[in-house]
């Protein structure tokens, strides 16, 4: 149900802003952090936030697609 509810309330901007604007506002953040540090932050390691954000716009974007196909559908 919070999934659903949470899910209603998102559309393709949502989509698009976690895909573009996010990865770009968290690296300007980690690059303020780590200004005169040598040492690294944990969540930044292998770009992980990012790939997560992403992901999870990306999967905003394509929400909407559907698949005809009975390959696809057994499968999912």
């Amino acid at each position: 149900m919070v999934y659903e509810t949470f899910h209603d309330q998102t559309n393709l901007a949502d989509g698009w802003y976690q895909t573009r604007i996010l990865p770009v506002i968290h690296r300007r953040i980690c690059n303020v952090a780590l200004l005169g540090h040598s040492m690294g932050i944990y969540i930044t390691g292998s770009w992980k936030l990012p790939v997560i954000m992403v992901g999870f716009g990306m999967f905003l974007l394509f929400d909407r697609a559907t698949f005809h196909s009975r390959a696809i559908n057994r499968i999912a």
